[in-house]
């Protein structure tokens, strides 16, 4: 949901100068306190025909109407299920400057035709995800291949889900689930997806 983890990754990126805007794509400020109701919110989300395009969309129109946007210099990044979600948007064939996911899932039920993904991706994966096996890392990138994606996928080898959450590991730990903090791809997928942005939107757009 639309966490302190989520924002501050938002004013994280703010704070190297760009507009950050945290979409909240439960709706109404709802917040999953426990992993049951985090999954009925998303399910909530992904079984209503329409809903992850029109939260997003709404989103983007409101970035590119800010004063200090530039239109065609817009970028997405999730984590998690906001994972999930950028990845659903480039596979309808959004155009942005860049997408980037963090250890989110990378299956769809509807893989994505041969040159319908326009925009750049970077995908952060752990090797150690059991919700993100190797044969989903796999259908992946045979997916993007197939659809002729400009996409870079880096797997941080022994890293958990959630691997980017300072909380994960203690969280995990409360529920049992194979959730945990990893600093060292915390860091490193950090610095490549900065790296990532300056490069994307150094390029001009089509």
């Amino acid at each position: 949901g639309h966490n302190d983890y989520q924002r501050d990754r938002a004013k994280a990126l703010a704070a190297l100068g760009y507009t950050a805007f945290a979409i909240d794509m439960y709706g109404a400020g709802k917040l999953g306190a426990n992993p049951d109701e985090a999954g009925a919110l998303m399910t909530a989300v992904m079984s209503t025909p329409g809903a992850i395009e029109q939260r997003f969309n709404a989103a983007l129109d409101i970035l590119r109407r800010h004063e200090r946007v530039q239109s065609d210099r817009i970028a997405a990044l999730g984590y998690c299920f906001g994972g999930g979600v950028v990845l659903h948007m480039a596979r309808t064939g959004i155009e942005l400057a860049g997408i980037g996911s963090m250890h989110g899932t990378l299956s769809s039920p509807v893989p994505a035709a041969a040159g319908s993904i326009k925009t750049p991706l970077v995908i952060y994966t752990g090797g150690a995800d059991p919700f993100v096996p190797t044969e989903q890392v796999s259908g992946f990138v045979n997916e993007m291949l197939t659809a002729g994606a400009r996409f870079d996928l880096v797997t941080f080898p022994g890293a958990q889900h959630a691997f980017t959450n300072p909380d994960a590991s203690e969280s995990g730990q409360r529920f049992g689930l194979p959730l945990g903090y990893d600093a060292t791809a915390d860091r490193e997928s950090w610095a490549g997806f900065t790296a990532f942005l300056k490069d994307v939107f150094a390029t001009p757009s089509p």
